[in-house]
Parts: C-alpha cells; sequence; structure tokens
C-alpha cells in the first residue's frame, strides 16, 4: 500500500488553532495530529509579543490519577534529555483549552520533516544510510541512557530505560543538516527489558506484532526503524494491500510481511529490525557497529593490530636464530701442525 496516514488515525485538531497558552505561546499553525494528540507551530510570547517561534505538543490528561502523575514525570524527563540527533525540549506544562484539560510540551523547531520530504520524493541509498545512522543513534540514547538520565529515572523510579513508541517519518524532523527523532511526548520508562501497559498510544502502520498486546520494549522502536527505512526507500508500506485498520493489525499480528529490494547495507539491518521475535531483533548499538566501516590503514600508519602481528613475528624470528646459534654443531678445531724439524 502506498505510503500515507493509515485509515482512522487522524483527528481534528484545528479548533484549537488560535488558542493561547498561560500567555507563554500562541498556536499558529496545526503541523500534525492522531489519536495520541497534536503539535502545533507556536510563537514564543513574554508579555504578549512574540519573541520566538517553537513547536508545541499537546496531550490529553489522563482520568487516572496515578497515571497522570506517570505522564507528567516523563514528560518532565524529555526535558532532561540532550542529544545531537533527538528534538530539544523545553519545561513542559498543564493548560486548560476549551473546557479540556491537556498536557503541553514545547520543542525546537526542525525546517522539514521526513514525512513531509518523502511527498516529494524517496531518499536514495546515501540518505537512507544516513537516516538509519542519525535514527539508530538518538535510540541508543534513549535504549542506553548516559548516567543523568539513568539517575533522573532512579530518582523518580522510572525504569530503566526510554521507548519513544512512535518512531515514524512524521517524528522524525531535519534540523540542519542532520536529522532528528522528535514526539517523546508518548514515550514510555520501561523497567525491564519489557514493560506491559493497556494504553496502546502508536501509529499502526510502524507498530511491532507484540505492541498489539500491550508490550513495550525497545525491540518496538526498532521494529518502527525497520518500516520506516523501508518506506523511505520505496514509499510503500511492507505489507499486502489495506483499507482498513483492522486489516492492518490482522497482517502485522499474522507477520504477513513484504520487504522490497532494498540496497545493502541496509536491506541486512531492515532483515533483522522485522524479525518476528522480539529478543532477536538487533539493538540499537548492533545497527550502528554493523554500518561503522572496518579498521583501514591511515597513510603509512600501521593499526596497532597489524604492527603487534610484525613485532611477534620479528621476535619469534630472533629467538629462533639465537636457538639455532645455540644448538647448532660446533666445527671441530683443528690443530696446526708443527713446523719440520731441521
Amino acid at each position: 500500500m502506498r505510503y500515507g496516514p493509515p485509515p482512522g488515525e487522524n483527528n481534528n485538531w484545528e479548533l484549537l488553532k488560535g488558542k493561547n497558552i498561560e500567555d507563554r505561546y500562541l498556536l499558529k499553525e496545526l503541523i500534525g495530529s492522531g489519536a495520541y494528540g497534536g503539535v502545533f507551530r507556536a510563537d514564543s510570547l513574554i508579555q504578549g509579543r512574540q519573541v520566538g517561534e517553537c513547536a508545541i505538543k499537546l496531550m490529553r490528561v489522563p482520568s487516572d490519577r496515578e497515571e497522570e502523575h506517570i505522564r507528567f514525570q516523563e514528560l518532565q524527563l524529555a526535558f532532561q534529555i540532550d542529544h545531537s540527533h533527538i528534538i530539544r525540549y523545553f519545561q513542559p506544562g498543564r493548560c486548560k483549552l476549551e473546557n479540556l484539560d491537556f498536557f503541553y510540551l514545547p520543542m525546537e523547531l526542525g525546517t522539514e520533516s521526513l514525512e513531509a520530504r518523502l511527498r516529494r520524493r524517496t531518499l536514495n541509498d546515501d540518505e537512507l544510510k544516513e537516516l538509519c545512522q542519525h535514527v539508530a543513534a538518538a535510540l541508543r540514547y534513549l535504549h542506553e541512557p548516559n548516567a543523568t538520565i539513568r539517575k533522573y529515572l532512579k530518582e523518580h523510579n522510572l525504569g530503566k530505560a526510554l521507548v519513544h513508541r512512535d518512531i515514524k517519518p512524521a517524528n522524525i524532523l531535519r534540523v540542519g543538516d542532520v536529522w532528528k527523532v522528535c514526539d517523546l511526548g508518548i514515550a514510555r520508562t520501561v523497567h525491564a527489558e519489557a514493560s506491559r501497559t493497556s494504553n496502546q498510544l502508536f501509529t499502526r502502520a510502524y507498530a511491532s506484532p507484540e505492541a498489539f498486546d500491550g508490550t513495550v520494549s525497545p525491540a518496538s522502536d526498532i521494529w518502527a526503524l525497520g518500516i520506516t527505512l523501508a518506506v523511505a526507500k520505496t514509499n510503500r508500506f511492507p505489507f499486502p494491500d489495506f483499507q482498513t485498520v483492522e486489516q492492518l493489525i490482522q497482517y502485522i499480528r499474522q507477520y504477513r510481511l513484504q520487504l522490497p529490494n532494498l540496497p545493502e547495507p541496509i536491506a541486512e539491518i531492515v532483515r533483522h529490525c522485522l524479525n518476528k521475535k522480539r529478543t532477536a531483533r538487533w539493538t540499537a548499538s548492533q545497527i550502528l557497529e554493523y554500518l561503522s566501516p572496518p579498521r583501514q590503514k591511515h597513510g603509512n600508519i600501521t593499526p596497532r593490530r597489524d604492527f603487534l602481528k610484525w613485532v611477534g613475528f620479528g621476535v619469534a624470528g630472533l629467538g629462533g636464530a639465537l636457538l639455532w646459534d645455540r644448538l647448532r654443531p660446533q666445527p671441530t678445531a683443528i690443530r696446526p701442525e708443527p713446523p719440520p724439524t731441521p
């Protein structure tokens, strides 16, 4: 099926255009929306005057108080994140618009989404590899957090890692000359290798088979990366044609994939991303390692491994020569004959 928003994924958020959030942000233009919330281009305000632009993610506040507390802590966590391939986030908050309660999350504004790029053209082989490297680097940061993020997770009893849960072209933005992952608004923390949830907030076409059973794990993000790479090259979802969300979900759960012809090394990466068995999928670190070029000689400098190899050969040769010198048969000394007696 041709790439595009799956049926039933978009909700109408247009009613919130022009709304003011706590005299700090003015919602100007709807950038994207889904069942999870809406993203707006907004003006940043100080004393009613525009001082800049940003993007604002709006999400409905959960009705369950415990879930509400956890969700806001996770939004606060987004504010702690600092990575070159993840959009920068600012202080989140809570507001009331149209008599409804929302969480809002301000963020850096990108120049173009991958979704918008794909409406114009697909990526060439080099661009596809760059996309894979940048998104995998972002996922490694989330799945294997640094000391600062681990400390925050521990202090707030949030778990051991972050799962994005909605990797897709609409959530990958071009900022300058790099791709950045955005929209951590529905990211979840996990306490172990995988967790369970009853809230299925994700985009169906990029969801892993286990996601429909409520399993949340880093491997689900890896699956979504595999789908994204296939779409970025072919502009088609790697499934049989579907007309409804229910039919799409059935294909995913039955693992009815139709993998396209992709260039290497991306083809191999996609195959490992889209493994039906969650625990057999590659990690973000494995993807980056696979993309790394093999160690090569640089100019006249010999790599350490080759240097040690030749040193070893030299030592072995010298030792053998010394041993042979000690063990070889020594020639018998010949006494000179005395001069003849006159």
